[in-house]
């Protein structure tokens, strides 16, 4: 009983101390996309403010943990808190219709320390859900993290944005296929670009739109039999105008997997040092 008491405090312990103690989201821009269909695409997710006027996407990789963009979280000057996003809503295609598999969470997030909100270096960032998923299914699934180990070809960009420059962002989720291109193509279009730490992909018929900032870059396995699907890419940011033939930028996932990985809960990050203690002194001596 003692060994295991033992295990237990040092699990714990690794948990807390693993994690830290302490562009424009609307200029990301589906143009070109269709219509998605129940199931298809179940991690997403749409990230709204105390208006509940959805501002991004995000995409669920736990039942309680989202990755989304930081960029998201960018005030602007005509802005108030209330402007940004707070509520996480799973499981629904229309943003007006709620779905029987309706989930919808108040969450905490984590912004990239790194992150640069002029070059949107390290536009990454997670939210952990208040009220976790209690459930998977056909609507609502986590979706694995891309690995470099892996080829993929076949690509979806998703989310609730802009279906033309000109147009208010779109009720039903709509999706569009992309290819995946050497980052010499958004090299040419943006100038320099970190290929260690982004992703190129566009369309000569689809783009990301206003308002699928911090949505997936959702990309099919080449070395399986199944439609298996990883999230390679969160949208981060493009050409100021929704068009179709120009390639878009977003953020290499794979290169964030141990950020992803050791970042701790704000629960545990936010929980003052004599709490811990005590905390750590019940496992291991009850």
């Amino acid at each position: 009983m003692a060994d295991t008491r033992a295990i237990i405090f040092i699990l714990l312990a690794t948990v807390i101390l693993s994690g830290e103690v302490h562009g424009d989201r609307m200029s990301a821009k589906v143009f070109g996309g269709s219509d998605a269909f129940p199931g298809q695409f179940p991690f997403i997710g749409s990230l709204r403010n105390a208006h509940d006027e959805h501002i991004c996407g995000a995409t669920l990789i736990s039942n309680d943990k989202a990755v989304t963009a930081a960029h998201c979280f960018d005030l602007e000057s005509n802005e108030t808190s209330d402007d940004l996003p707070s509520i996480a809503v799973f499981g629904d295609l229309n943003l007006l219709q709620p779905s029987l598999t309706h989930h919808q969470s108040m969450f905490d997030k984590k912004v990239h320390a790194q992150y640069n909100k002029t070059s949107l270096e390290n536009d990454i960032a997670l939210i952990y859900l208040k009220d976790p998923v209690k459930k998977f299914g056909i609507n609502i699934s986590k979706i694995p993290l891309a690995n470099e180990s892996f080829n993929y070809s076949s690509c979806f960009v998703v989310g609730w944005g802009k279906t033309k420059d000109s147009e208010t962002e779109s009720e039903v989720l709509q999706f569009a296929a992309l290819n995946l291109y050497n980052n010499s193509a958004c090299i040419q279009e943006f100038g320099f670009v970190d290929n260690a730490t982004t992703v190129c992909a566009g369309s000569k018929t689809a783009d990301a739109c206003e308002g699928d900032s911090g949505g997936p870059l959702a990309c099919q396995r080449d070395d399986t039999g199944t439609k298996v699907m990883d999230l390679v890419g969160v949208v981060s940011s493009g050409v100021e105008v929704c068009q179709a033939g120009t390639p878009g930028i977003y953020t290499r996932v794979s290169a964030y997997q141990d950020w992803i990985a050791s970042r701790c809960h704000p629960n545990y990050a936010s929980m003052p040092l004599i709490t811990m203690f005590f905390v750590l002194v019940m496992v291991y001596c009850y």
